[in-house]
């Protein structure tokens, strides 16, 4: 959005939080842009469906050209150096994930989580719910976790997030945050 900055500034004015959920793969990647969200106080999420597998990612968001994966992994990096994980005086951070876990990347959610944690990023897992394109007949159910699926991952997230001196509730959709109510306000209004 041409107005993005002069939004994400009017926003942060008005004592709100802004929390930007991005693919990260293209304007992330300019330091100068990195630094300059930074000094907004605005809170980075970049898409992640797998911080480890190319393929899966790429096919995720539909990238033939098989370069959103390293190039959002780059965007990572320079969000780091940027700032954006370090503690804030409330003790927050200011880059997370938001990952929808699947049977595709399922395997991946202990890793994911012990590299939030080791590098100060906040991650929230989910699942699908019955609802939106999930509900959509053409959607792929095959990719949606079973129960039993589904609790070997809260069982893990408990154990990793324990060894690491977190203790939280695991809530039904979101394994590692309670959902919460937010407006979201699209480019066009």
């Amino acid at each position: 959005d041409r107005n993005f900055f002069e939004i994400i500034n009017y926003v942060a004015a008005k004592g709100i939080q802004p929390v930007v959920f991005t693919d990260a793969a293209t304007k992330i990647r300019d330091k100068d842009f990195a630094k300059e969200l930074y000094d907004t106080g605005a809170t980075v999420c970049p898409k992640c469906d797998s911080l480890f597998s190319a393929e899966y990612q790429n096919f995720v968001v539909g990238d033939k050209s098989l370069e959103y994966f390293s190039q959002r992994n780059d965007a990572i990096q320079i969000l780091i150096e940027t700032g954006f994980n370090q503690v804030q005086e409330d003790g927050t951070t200011r880059l997370g994930f938001d990952m929808i876990v699947t049977k595709q990347n399922v395997l991946e959610v202990e890793n994911s989580l012990r590299y939030c944690r080791e590098n100060n990023l906040w991650i929230v897992f989910s699942t699908y719910l019955p609802a939106g394109r999930s509900a959509n007949e053409k959607f792929d159910s095959a990719l949606v976790l079973d129960e039993e699926e589904k609790k070997a991952m809260r069982d893990t997230i408990q154990k990793i997030d324990s060894a690491y001196g977190f203790s939280h509730p695991l809530w039904n959709n979101f394994a590692t945050t309670p959902c919460v109510e937010f407006i979201q306000i699209y480019g066009d209004g």
